[in-house]
């Protein structure tokens, strides 16, 4: 493979990764919190559930609870959307990437040319 097709298969894969390694990132935390979030509600609502049948009260209020909880996570999980940022910073991530590869290329090449 010659010097050229390398350097643009590393393009390609940098690029790529850049796009796709922060996407899958996000998307993994974001599911992760909506898991905790999830059994920590639950773990509430049969807390409230035993206690309200300990005092011989209504239940209803348990339930009210919980989705209301429901409704609070998912509007502000929707209001804290990183996306938009994430499509802004990744050309830049990878201009980065791609200075920092040319820079490092130049600097190889002055060795090269001081040893000679």
């Amino acid at each position: 493979m010659s010097k050229k097709s390398k350097e643009i298969v590393s393009y390609v894969v940098a690029g790529a990764a850049i796009v796709i390694l922060p996407i899958l990132l996000l998307n993994y935390f974001a599911e992760r919190r909506r898991e905790m979030f999830h059994r920590h509600v639950s773990e509430d609502h049969k807390v409230c559930r035993e206690r309200s049948e300990k005092d011989s009260r209504d239940a209803v209020w348990c339930d009210e609870i919980r989705k209301t909880a429901s409704l609070a996570f998912s509007e502000a999980e929707s209001a804290g959307n990183l996306s938009p940022v994430l499509l802004i910073v990744q050309p830049f991530l990878f201009m980065l990437f791609i200075s920092i590869y040319n820079l490092r290329k130049q600097l190889d090449e002055l060795k090269k040319n001081i040893n000679a």
